[in-house]
C-alpha cells in the first residue's frame, strides 16, 4: 500500500495545533507529485485552509527560540544579516533538533533534495544550454555560497553539528525557503506554512497582447487632442455635457479602439488581481488563509498562483518550469533543467492549457 501524500504524524500535529482544512486533502497527483485536491465542489473565494501563526516558521517565531535570540546577539550584533539568511538558520536549527523539534513532524515532510539552479551540479548547469539560463543559475549557486559564508557565525553560535553546518544544508534549507514560502507583509523571507506548501502553481492568465489597430488608433488621439485648439469659453455642447471633441477627429468613446483598450484595462485590472497571490496573513485571526480563485470541481487540483514567472525564473526558484504542451497543466515539478528551457523559456504558460 502507498504511503500518503501528507503523513499521519503531519496530520495530526497540524489538527492538535488547530489547522483546519476546508474541503480540501493532500494527495499524490499527476502534476507535481504531491498537491492539494478538492474533495467537494468549491465556489471560487473559499478559504480551504487555515494555518494558525504558531505552527509558521519565520523570522517572527526565530526571534522567539531564546537559543536562536542568543545566537543572533552574539553573531549578528549590528543587525547584518539578512531575514533570508536568519530563517534558514532557524529551518537548519530545529532539523538539527530532530524529534526534540517543536516542527519535526513537519520538517520530516519537507523534500530531501531540490532542483532549484542553487542545487544543479555544473553538469546539470551545462545542460541548460541558454547562456543566460547558465549564467542566471550559476550566479544563484554564488549567491547562496555568500549567504552561507555570511551565516557560519551564527550556525557556530548554535552549536550545529558539521552535517548541519555544511554547504550543502545551506542550500537544502536556502532552497526550502526559496520554493515554499508564503508571503508575509512584514518580512521579505516570508514563512514557511505547514500543508499550505502542498500547493502547486499555476501560472496567471496571459497578459493582453495588444492590436496593431489598437496602438495606431492610440497614437492618432494623441495627436489630435494636441493639436486641437483648446477654446477659452467652452461651447454649448461642453456646457451641457456633451462629449467633447466628437466631431472633431478625434476618437469616439464608441469606437472599437476604444472598447479594446478598456477591455485591455479591465483585464490588466484582473491580472493584477490575480497576481496579487492566492494566501495572506490574517492579523485579525493571527492564521494564513489560502483561497480559491476560481471554482474547483470535487476531484480536482487546488493550485495557487505565486506570480508572473519566465520559465528561467521558476527554474531559479523553484526548481522546475512550465512545460509548452497542449493539455499538460503547468505544476511546480514538471519539468526540471533543459527540457523546458530549449524554446520560449521566457513564456509563462500558453493561453490554452486546461
Amino acid at each position: 500500500m502507498d504511503p500518503p501524500a501528507a503523513s499521519p504524524e503531519l496530520l495530526a500535529w497540524c489538527s492538535a495545533g488547530g489547522l483546519r482544512c476546508h474541503g480540501v486533502k493532500a494527495a499524490f497527483v499527476a502534476e507535481g507529485w504531491r498537491g492539494v485536491v478538492a474533495v467537494q465542489d468549491i465556489a471560487a473565494g473559499m478559504c480551504v485552509l487555515r494555518v494558525p501563526r504558531r505552527l509558521l516558521m519565520s523570522v517572527e517565531s526565530a526571534r522567539r527560540d531564546p537559543e536562536m535570540q542568543a545566537a543572533l546577539e552574539q553573531a549578528d550584533p549590528q543587525h547584518l544579516l539578512s531575514s533570508e539568511q536568519v530563517l534558514a538558520a532557524h529551518l537548519l536549527h530545529e532539523a538539527a533538533k530532530a524529534p526534540a523539534s517543536f516542527w519535526h513532524p513537519y520538517i520530516r515532510s519537507l523534500p530531501p533534495s531540490y532542483t532549484t539552479a542553487a542545487c544543479l551540479s555544473e553538469a546539470e548547469v551545462a545542460a541548460l544550454q541558454a547562456p543566460l539560463a547558465v549564467v542566471a543559475a550559476r550566479a544563484a549557486a554564488a549567491a547562496a555560497q555568500e549567504q552561507h559564508c555570511g551565516a557560519r557565525a551564527l550556525l557556530r553560535n548554535l552549536r550545529l553539528a558539521p552535517k548541519w553546518r555544511s554547504a550543502s544544508a545551506w542550500r537544502w534549507a536556502a532552497s526550502t525557503l526559496s520554493s515554499r514560502t508564503m508571503h508575509m507583509p512584514a518580512d521579505p523571507a516570508g514563512a514557511l506554512a505547514p500543508l499550505a506548501d502542498f500547493h502547486n502553481f499555476s501560472p496567471p492568465p496571459p497578459p493582453v497582447t495588444p492590436t496593431l489597430s489598437g496602438l495606431l488608433a492610440g497614437a492618432s488621439a494623441l495627436l489630435t487632442e494636441r493639436r486641437a485648439p483648446t477654446p477659452a469659453v467652452p461651447g454649448p455642447a461642453l456646457a451641457a455635457g456633451a462629449p467633447a471633441a466628437a466631431d472633431k477627429g478625434g476618437v469616439s468613446s464608441t469606437s472599437s479602439q476604444e472598447a479594446e483598450g478598456q477591455q485591455a484595462g479591465a483585464a490588466g485590472s484582473r491580472e493584477m488581481d490575480t497576481l496579487s497571490g492566492d494566501g495572506h496573513l490574517d492579523e485579525a485571526t493571527n492564521e494564513y488563509l489560502i483561497h480559491t480563485r476560481t471554482d474547483v470541481a470535487a476531484g480536482e487540483q487546488v493550485f495557487l498562483c505565486y506570480g508572473r514567472y519566465t520559465n528561467l525564473e521558476l527554474l531559479i526558484h523553484y526548481g522546475a518550469c512550465v512545460l509548452r504542451m497542449k493539455g499538460q497543466h503547468p505544476s511546480k515539478a514538471a519539468s526540471k533543467a533543459a527540457g523546458g528551457l530549449q524554446e520560449g523559456f521566457f513564456m509563462t504558460a500558453p493561453s490554452d492549457y486546461t
